[in-house]
């Protein structure tokens, strides 16, 4: 899938380890940050895209690879994959997501605080048993179809419901009170419950047929 950061770029962009230009400590802080910006931004337009991003992913996901698919709705994996919150060893806070988020999406926070201290590799299995990823394959064409066959059923929902479930999904990670919550989805329904696509999930369940939706 990935092995994450490009060292040979990072060190010598000056992103991670020493410089020998003359700046002062505050003018290379400033200057990391921006460039870190940009690289959180990367995952977070994933994180925020409007419609759910499922990611099907093999092989190893090191590092950087973590920050990606923990920004994605939905993360399927083929037996073959393993995967490593990898930035301790090279000295570095994981700080393109993956801490941002993990913590969010799985429930055993002393399996995860092992796996962050001590970069230890572990298995899609364990991914699974972790819920890390929700789904593991046999094989790399069973993970494409399993992923492309999700794809397909979620397309076939209102896009107007399912656009309305992720920005509440989201608005909830953000650490919202039950209040602001409940408030949201007042607000949200107030529009979007007015959309025709009730009255044809309706009428389709009735006559016992799939609904067909517009397009947004």
């Amino acid at each position: 899938f990935t092995v994450g950061l490009d060292l040979n770029w990072a060190m010598s962009s000056g992103l991670v380890g020493t410089t020998k230009d003359k700046l002062d400590v505050a003018r290379k802080s400033l200057r990391f940050q921006t460039q870190l910006a940009f690289m959180q931004k990367a995952t977070d337009l994933v994180h925020q895209c409007p419609v759910p991003v499922i990611c099907a992913v093999h092989g190893g996901v090191i590092g950087m690879g973590i920050d990606l698919i923990t920004s994605c709705d939905i993360r399927y994996a083929s037996s073959s994959a393993f995967f490593t919150v990898k930035e301790v060893d090279i000295g570095v806070v994981a700080d393109i997501g993956t801490l941002a988020r993990m913590p969010k999406q799985i429930g055993n926070q002393s399996l995860l605080r092992e796996l962050v201290y001590t970069g230890k590799q572990f298995t899609a299995t364990q991914a699974q048993q972790l819920g890390l990823v929700s789904c593991v394959f046999d094989g790399d064409e069973a993970l494409r179809q399993g992923a492309l066959q999700l794809c397909q059923e979620i397309a076939s929902k209102s896009p107007v419901a399912i656009r309305g479930i992720k920005l509440m999904l989201n608005y909830e990670m953000s650490g919202k009170s039950p209040q602001d919550l409940q408030l949201m989805a007042r607000v949200l329904n107030g529009s979007l419950a007015q959309t025709e696509d009730i009255g044809k999930a309706g009428m389709a369940f009735f006559q016992k047929k799939k609904p067909t939706f517009s397009k947004l």
